[in-house]
């Protein structure tokens, strides 16, 4: 056999060399050496750095052979031990390339070395906030509070302020915000405010009447096609959807009954504190609320009946003022909901809502409304439906002719959720429209998805989406048209199930695909009726033609050694298919599983506008975002790069390297007017800097992933002497979301750091990576940030440098990592020219 042959070439200990650096490794023929160059192992060193596992699985070769090549190469390539002196003489081939600041270079060690990789974090910027204005519902020793930042800010600044980050920031302790957690909307601790002055804000109104005023770097958490990211409000565009939070828990100590609730509903609703009363058109409610107040307060209420419009006033004495508290001095313009309720369970909630709906709503066949003049109260209910898992639109509304100036505001349910509210208001409603929905964005993501992971109509799949007739089958219209349109919960849900069913067939394939060989043609028809892409395709992506693929299904597999050899090749690429688009389901669950325990709104206008005054942000450790706004909103170290991708360009006698740069973009942040500008400061042509800086913008991990891989014939291509990632983790935190796929995350950022240090070696490249970080919820002075990635990436960095903004253009660089260089700290500026010393 073949195969036999080939494994016999191992044994020879020696053979004369071919002046083929692949061929003349021991165990590798001529066939073994084809395939492994096919694989991207074109070199020794390529295949020393490997792994028997990933030798074999790419080069479909046993794993005894691997380790035998792998052996050879390492031996050749001369791996093993040997004294520092050699060491210290390999060395003297390492490049540095300059920052531009002297004093940065001499902390490095006279710049940024090849065969090394520098990652440089740093803080958050304090830019990432939001207007005086906007309110926030915060539990202070679990207390519940809802007021705007700046009199949250008023509150605790009190001669507690300090400078920080270009603005002041005041620490807080005991209090919670609403926040995204890997369990959801949860409350987590902050542990501080901080404010600055701002000239301009980007002003984000959406479909559900969401008015936000928040800076142009603050991110909001959106989905695209690529999946979930958070992307800076500059960056956002109409149309684009944005998170909201599905249900807000504010607890559910319940200090009054759902009588009580009912009786501060209505009173919210129709109440008046000049004579403290309440008033209503309706006989039985008159009747309930007479009834009420007797059993609770032990007074009969004096009812007048006003004759010129038929209603009823219920007078109510000073015994009713306890339950009311600040309600009983409040008017039409500055009611509210009382914290009573907010923190009661969801039963006393409902009887809230239904009393309120009694006083001053509208049950509609379209829509349920409730209507009042105060913007606190119409934001209060928003929060309070949320509770329960109901979202609601905000608009408002002017009066006409001289009440012009007179505003009133509208809490309206539409949709899918008004089932959710059928029980409070007694109607049974049957919803199929999903005007307020899941969005095109999420669309665009199920669509790449399905194309990517389930691919055409084929197998068990073209059963599971169903008659193709688009009034028929929603699901079928969804994946297979590009039409604009929302899904509601029942389609989105459909689809998700539609995805699992098709993992499981693809996991029942791979069974069959691992013994390929021994497959009967009854077992073979069966694995093709499980994979949702051609057989026969996947065969012709090895070589094998279509009719000799179509002979094996139909006539089972031929004993020859040639057969045999194609027949492994068949089965290693279903194996490879089938695993890849495994691997996408996957991802794309975890994503849907997000998508779906959010809700989703819309953004309809985006304005920048002028605000000169200061803005408010919560340092909330470890989730970064909090719950505010109007109505419910998800709310949430590039220039040394730039630098580093103009100045590899210099000659070497004036700190460069004379070679290109490779930019790998994951948030984009990539500017090419800063290349031209410190270009032009470096005295370069900037059409040729342009040209030296090639660029590449990764979506998500494994685009990030497979960019890497696959710039190792660009760098041998372009002669490319400086790799940059910015930033190295953020796709790797939007695809791997909550602690249960952290350890995948952590491997899967392993090997890539891995694939980084081999291109380093090899090519004598230097690596710069930017990174993400988390503020320490222990320590907010002095090192209050923890860089994403943890050991894996603490370890496999040669230099680790934090970087902070300090006053104006200056900016401190600290060495906190270096395997030859003390830890120590400097200053420098970022200038338009570019990165320069003090």
């Amino acid at each position: 056999m073949a195969l036999e042959d080939e494994s016999k070439e191992t044994e020879v200990k020696e053979k004369p060399s071919t002046g083929d650096k692949i061929a003349d490794l021991p165990g590798v023929g001529e066939k073994t050496a084809e395939k492994m160059r096919e694989a991207g192992y074109t070199d020794p060193m390529a295949i020393a750095a490997a792994s028997a596992g990933e030798l074999s699985a790419a080069c479909g070769i046993g794993g005894d052979t691997a380790n035998k090549i792998i052996a050879g190469a390492r031996e050749r390539m001369q791996m093993g031990f040997e004294t520092a002196s050699s060491v210290l003489k390999k060395r003297t081939d390492i490049g540095k390339i300059t920052t531009g600041s002297k004093t940065l270079d001499e902390m490095l060690g006279g710049g940024v070395e090849t065969r090394a990789i520098l990652e440089a974090h740093g803080a958050f910027g304090s830019s990432k906030c939001v207007s005086k204005d906007t309110p926030v519902i915060f539990f202070n020793d679990e207390h519940f509070h809802f007021q705007t930042m700046e009199e949250i800010y008023n509150i605790y600044g009190q001669g507690n302020e300090k400078q920080y980050d270009g603005g002041l920031v005041v620490p807080v302790k005991n209090i919670k915000l609403l926040s995204l957690t890997e369990r959801g909307i949860s409350k987590a601790k902050a542990s501080a405010i901080f404010k600055q002055k701002v000239s301009e804000l980007e002003n984000i109104m959406t479909k559900r009447g969401a008015d936000l005023k928040i800076t142009l770097t603050h991110k909001l958490l959106t989905v695209n096609k690529m999946g979930m990211i958070w992307k800076p409000a500059n960056l956002l565009k109409k149309g684009d959807c944005i998170a909201i939070p599905k249900s807000c828990d504010f607890g559910s100590d319940s200090k009054i009954d759902a009588e009580d609730a009912y009786f501060l509903g209505f009173f919210v609703a129709e109440g008046t504190s000049n004579p403290l009363s309440i008033c209503t058109s309706d006989t039985a409610i008159k009747k309930h609320i007479v009834r009420y107040i007797k059993k609770r307060f032990g007074f009969k209420a004096r009812v007048r009946k006003d004759s010129r419009n038929n209603t009823y006033v219920i007078l109510i004495r000073n015994a009713v003022k306890p339950l009311l508290g600040k309600l009983a001095d409040s008017n039409s313009e500055t009611k509210f909901v009382p914290e009573s309720v907010f923190t009661a369970n969801k039963d006393v909630v409902s009887s809230f809502l239904r009393g309120y709906i009694d006083g001053d709503g509208c049950i509609g066949k379209l829509e349920v409304t409730m209507t009042t003049k105060s913007k606190t109260l119409s934001s209060h209910l928003s929060y309070l439906l949320r509770k329960l898992g109901i979202n609601s639109s905000i608009r408002v509304h002017h009066g006409y002719g001289k009440y012009r100036e007179n505003k009133y505001y509208t809490v309206s349910v539409v949709g899918t959720d008004r089932e959710r509210i059928a029980n409070i208001v007694g109607m049974n409603y049957k919803t199929v429209n999903s005007f307020y929905g899941y969005p095109s964005g999420i669309l665009e993501f199920l669509r790449k998805l399905y194309r990517e992971s389930v691919g055409g109509s084929k197998g068990n799949f073209r059963k599971r989406l169903g008659k193709r007739s688009l009034g028929e089958n929603r699901a079928y219209r969804v994946l297979s048209r590009n039409t604009e349109c929302t899904l509601n919960e029942k389609t989105f849900c459909n689809i998700v199930n539609i995805f699992i069913k098709c993992k499981e067939d693809l996991k029942k394939a791979k069974g069959y695909a691992t013994r390929f060989e021994q497959l009967s043609k009854e077992d073979l028809k069966i694995l093709n009726s499980l994979i949702p892409f051609s057989y026969r395709r996947a065969a012709l992506n090895v070589g094998v033609p279509y009719s000799t693929a179509g002979n094996y299904f139909w006539r089972g597999f031929p004993k020859s050694n040639e057969s045999q050899n194609i027949v492994l090749k068949i089965k290693n690429a279903l194996l490879k298919e089938t695993e890849r688009r495994l691997k996408k389901l996957d991802l794309g669950l975890s994503v849907c599983k997000n998508i779906h325990n959010l809700s989703w709104d819309v953004i309809e206008r985006k304005k920048t506008i002028r605000y000169n005054d200061f803005v408010y942000d919560f340092i909330v450790p470890k989730w970064h975002s909090f719950v505010g706004g109007w109505a419910p909103i998800i709310l949430h170290n590039t220039q040394l790069g730039f630098q580093l991708a103009v100045n590899v360009q210099l000659p070497k006698e004036k700190g460069g390297l004379g070679g290109k740069a490779l930019f790998i973009d994951t948030e984009g942040t990539f500017r090419p007017q800063r290349i031209i500008d410190m270009a032009e400061g470096m005295g370069l042509d900037p059409k040729k800097a342009l040209d030296n800086v090639l660029f590449a913008r990764a979506y998500n991990s494994d685009h990030q992933v497979l960019l890497v891989e696959k710039s190792e014939d660009i760098i041998k291509k372009e002669g490319v002497r400086l790799l940059i990632v910015d930033s190295l983790t953020s796709a790797f935190r939007s695809d791997y979301t909550g602690r249960g796929t952290l350890a995948n995350r952590q491997q899967k950022l392993n090997r890539h750091l891995h694939k980084l240090q081999r291109l380093a070696d090899v090519y004598n490249l230097a690596i710069y990576v930017t990174n993400q970080v988390m503020a320490r919820p222990d320590i907010l002075f002095g090192d209050p940030t923890t860089p994403i990635g943890g050991h894996i990436l603490g370890h496999q960095a040669t230099f680790r440098l934090y970087l902070r903004k300090s006053k104006a253009e200056k900016r401190i660089a600290k060495l906190i990592d270096s395997p030859s260089l003390p830890e120590s700290e400097t200053v420098f500026k970022v200038t338009k020219e570019g990165i320069r010393d003090m």
